[in-house]
């Protein structure tokens, strides 16, 4: 027995990869699963480092576990390193359960140690076995899951490796009593108060005692579940390019097109992205699609996407996408085109040219890119300067009796959202006298008693 277990330890860190004498950093509780791990590990060859949390929420009980933690770590030859969580003021920082606050605050520090060590480590690996991961089947199947809550845990993810994940917990107890070496028992885990105990206490031995064989069947199911998601998983990056472009925007109307579009589009969504968005989103997308201007957020997670004319566009919480930004003051700053000296500013945005020239070099064109204007006629109290447009300007077109909002000008020439919050105008004073590239105003036109042109043209 005890040389099956090490055996199955050491088979797994050599089939992902960890070279043989490697050193593996554990999760070291002092629980039975953990000081299986730390013992199978340096049995199958292993230098370890067993990284011990205290938490201090069950008082006496958790300074005991830490100082078994030493002695344990100490017979088995391994270094350790223990850290104390204050959790109760994370939970009050962050409003997370006690369970969750634990969970987070142990791999964060698990992560800080790895990126401390600086490669001497191979991986950290955890003591979850095999009926830990049907508790987490149980689980999210209650809560309601996909195919990856369904297929449990994984083996391993990033720096983290479950090597006793096929192993039962009656053959982890049944090493440690060969291999002659204690364990502590935490006793919050002998209470329902988390659901997770529940279904170990409880609800799991009632279920095998009419399937006793569930434990194999659920374990084969999950395997199923997850060779299936893998296999959607390498469809998904096959089919991805087709729907998704290089920076993240998805052609909502081909998608649309597909015979099962909302399971394709749930899938594009929550593909290695900061948000997650649920069914329910996905549905409110597909019966948006004729609209361009709705925006839809993540249920978890930051951001969002703004359709427009039939493309998913991902933005940033911090923008606003119906015409300007407000990403920071300096971008909404406007430029003077004109120094105190009259000389030309040349850190215009847009890759704008400005030249000043006689009446003698005006040559009109009908070309929306450059803009003709008499200087003499610009008043002194309103400069003439670049800023962003903002809902309800107005301009005057030239050619044209009375005024148009600037917003129609652009949804005339169809200028996506996305590029209408980084559209800048010429203006002098309230006056709009240039929507660079689409109109120019008939204000300070470029008459016959014009001495003095400025020119203004947008570089190709």
């Amino acid at each position: 027995m005890a040389g099956s277990v090490a055996d199955v330890v050491g088979g797994f860190y050599r089939s992902h990869g960890i070279a043989d004498g490697a050193t593996v950093a554990v999760a070291f509780s002092g629980g039975a699963d953990s000081v299986a791990l730390l013992s199978a590990t340096c049995a199958a060859g292993y230098p370890c480092v067993a990284l011990h949390c205290n938490f201090g929420l069950r008082g006496e009980e958790s300074d005991r576990d830490e100082r078994f933690a030493l002695q344990m770590a100490s017979r088995l030859g391994c270094e350790i390193r223990v850290v104390h969580f204050d959790v109760g003021a994370r939970c009050a920082a962050t409003g997370e359960s006690v369970e969750m606050a634990c969970r987070e605050l142990r791999y964060e520090w698990f992560e800080r140690e790895f990126g401390l060590a600086d490669g001497r480590w191979a991986c950290v690996a955890v003591a979850h076995n095999a009926n830990d991961n049907l508790e987490t089947f149980f689980l999210n199947l209650m809560r309601g899951t996909g195919l990856k809550g369904l297929g449990g845990m994984p083996a391993a993810r990033g720096i983290f490796m479950r090597p006793l994940l096929e192993v039962p917990r009656d053959a982890i107890i049944g090493y440690l009593q060969v291999c002659g070496l204690d364990y502590v028992v935490d006793s919050s885990n002998l209470s329902n108060d988390y659901r997770r105990n529940m279904l170990r206490n409880d609800v799991i031995p009632c279920m095998s005692s009419h399937f006793p064989r569930m434990d194999k069947t659920v374990s084969v199911t999950m395997s199923n579940i997850r060779r299936d998601s893998d296999l959607l998983d390498a469809l998904l990056e096959e089919t991805a390019p087709r729907y998704v472009d290089g920076v993240g925007r998805i052609d909502l109307k081909a998608v649309a097109a597909h015979p099962s579009s909302a399971a394709l589009l749930y899938h594009l969504l929550n593909r290695g992205v900061v948000g997650k968005y649920d069914f329910s989103a996905v549905e409110r997308m597909l019966q948006s699609l004729g609209r361009s201007g709705a925006r839809f957020y993540p249920v978890s997670g930051c951001g969002g996407l703004l359709l427009d004319r039939g493309t998913l566009i991902p933005f940033s919480t911090r923008e606003i996408c119906a015409g300007m930004t407000v990403n920071s003051d300096e971008e909404t700053e406007p430029f003077m085109l004109f120094d105190e000296d009259g000389v030309v500013n040349g850190f215009l945005p847009l890759g704008l040219d400005c030249e000043v020239m006689g009446r003698d070099g005006f040559a009109p064109e009908r070309n929306a890119r450059v803009v003709w204007i008499d200087l003499d006629m610009i008043p002194p109290s309103e400069p003439l300067m670049l800023r962003r447009w903002r809902q309800g300007d107005r301009i005057e077109p030239f050619g044209m009796r009375g005024s148009r909002l600037v917003s129609d000008v652009l949804s005339d020439a169809k200028v996506p959202l996305t590029e209408k919050r980084d559209l800048w105008l010429l203006v002098s004073g309230e006056k709009v006298l240039w929507v660079p590239g689409l109109r120019a105003s008939r204000h300070y036109a470029i008459n016959y008693l014009t001495k003095k042109v400025l020119k203004v043209s947008c570089r190709e």
